[in-house]
């Protein structure tokens, strides 16, 4: 009598983004790196503001389109995780950097880029955990 093998589970495709749109991601993520890198290499520097903005304005541009793509694939789930916490703390602190003084900028900057490695690398668990669900720290 022959082995039946028994049949595979049907594919569960991953939560998020699929396909294409995934790349758009990557590609977007790819150049918010870049161009906030620019802005606070400038700050770090000294640059006059005029040639900061493009930067600047590079890095709000991508950043709401991150945020956006989050908001299209995930829904409004996304505004209550995490990871979307992360993200008003960081526009928290780019609100702050406008409005400090220019000794304050920088460290202000540090920490928006520390919490953004944080939050871009601690476990799924941590990342999409939004109030009502366990708590994965517990």
């Amino acid at each position: 009598m022959p082995a039946v093998a028994p049949e595979p589970p049907p594919a569960q495709p991953p939560i998020g983004v699929r396909g294409a749109s995934r790349w758009v991601r990557i590609a977007l993520r790819s150049i918010h790196i870049l161009a906030f890198s620019g802005f606070v290499g400038g700050v770090a520097f000294s640059v006059d503001d005029a040639l900061l903005a493009p930067w600047t304005g590079a890095s709000v541009a991508t950043g709401l389109a991150l945020a956006a793509s989050y908001i299209v694939t995930d829904g409004t789930r996304f505004l209550m995780e995490l990871r979307a916490f992360a993200l008003y703390v960081k526009i928290g602190l780019l609100i702050a950097v406008f409005e400090a003084p220019e000794s304050a900028r920088l460290p202000l900057l540090v920490g928006m880029v520390l919490l953004a490695g944080w939050s871009s690398h601690m476990p799924g668990a941590w990342r999409y955990w939004s109030p009502g669900k366990p708590k994965p720290w517990a």
